[in-house]
């Protein structure tokens, strides 16, 4: 008898070892559910990190402009008028170009970015830069243009 118990307690053990079929549907269940969820916001934020990515380039463009207007007092209304590279020359791996205008006021300068590179774009591919005047200098404003806000950088939502 003593043997017999042994053996239904050593069975017992190895019956008690692992998951159980539903334990391990239920995990890859509640994994493939978050995994979906995730995935979306990873694209966005992807696609966020990428227009961002370029912005670092337009900062000496943006100096540039802040000097024409202390010096003149007025905003510059083109590339040329800003003593700047034409717009192609402002390329990045995504960015396709940087052209200052007049639209929607003086000293604005609309970024362009490739389709082709973001294709979630879908044509929908420009942020307009604008000065805001203040008391000692301008500060820029980027909540115009095409691009949808979820794929704007924090600083350029509408």
């Amino acid at each position: 008898m003593n043997m017999l118990s042994k053996n239904v307690q050593t069975i017992n053990r190895k019956r008690m070892i692992g998951f159980t079929l539903i334990e391990l549907l239920l995990t890859i269940a509640i994994v493939s559910v978050v995994s979906m969820l995730s995935v979306p916001v990873y694209q966005n934020y992807q696609t966020r990190t990428k227009i961002s990515g370029d912005l670092a380039m337009m900062h000496p463009l943006m100096l540039r402009m802040n000097e024409m207007y202390a010096l003149t007092g007025d905003w510059p209304i083109s590339n040329d008028d800003a003593g700047a590279h034409k717009p192609s020359y402002y390329k990045g791996r995504y960015l396709k170009s940087a052209s200052i205008s007049e639209s929607p006021q003086a000293g604005s300068m609309t970024l362009t970015y490739d389709s082709d590179e973001l294709p979630v774009l879908r044509g929908t591919d420009t942020i307009v830069f604008y000065p805001v005047n203040g008391s000692n200098s301008a500060r820029w404003q980027c909540d115009q243009g095409t691009i949808p806000s979820k794929y704007r950088p924090s600083k350029c939502k509408q």
